[in-house]
């Protein structure tokens, strides 16, 4: 399970690289397109005060809406607005724009260095809609959402909280990494 996590952090971790590179057309990218498919992912939920006290001083917990992820990975859009809520009553909009980080032959060992069945997933870049300045890296599996966003030097994180279950159940966080208490 470790291996998944980092296979699915090093992903992320490549995609915000590939971000930089495209950090400029950002703001063009938004002047040409109003007709974007919006979807929202997420809806809230009742916020957890455990995981909030132990491990996040501030977070936002949310429900995925598995009909929209099928929806997503059957559909592929190449461009989309994702909408999401925050406790503070916030709609985050992230334009993003389909990226393919991967090469043909990429593929995943384990530590015995013996293949691993990997399904690729959609993968995106992009930025928050209200700040060109932000980038966007997220990537949509079959079962999961995952996202990592820097917005004025600061880095959020989108997880699912459940990391030992496979399929992955609903629960999600969103979190300022500012916030951890670990």
């Amino acid at each position: 399970m470790k291996l998944r996590q980092h296979l699915l952090a090093g992903i992320a971790l490549l995609l915000f690289s590939y971000n930089l590179l495209l950090a400029q057309t950002n703001s063009s990218a938004a002047a040409y397109d109003t007709d974007l498919l919006v979807e929202e992912l997420f809806e809230l939920a009742p916020q957890n005060a455990r995981i909030t006290k132990e491990f996040v001083a501030d977070a936002s917990f949310l429900t995925l809406d598995r009909t929209t992820l099928r929806k997503l990975n059957m559909e592929r859009p190449d461009r989309w607005l994702l909408q999401i809520p925050t406790e503070s009553g916030e709609m985050l909009e992230l334009d993003l724009a389909q990226s393919q980080p991967l090469s043909d032959d990429f593929y995943v060992t384990n530590q015995d260095d013996e293949p691993i069945d990997y399904k690729p997933g959609l993968y995106y870049h992009g930025y928050l809609k209200s700040d060109p300045s932000s980038m966007v890296a997220l990537s949509l599996f079959d079962s999961q959402v995952h996202a990592v966003f820097a917005v004025k030097g600061h880095t959020w994180v989108l997880g699912h909280l459940g990391q030992d279950k496979f399929p992955a159940g609903d629960d999600y966080i969103l979190y300022n990494s500012k916030n951890l208490l670990v």
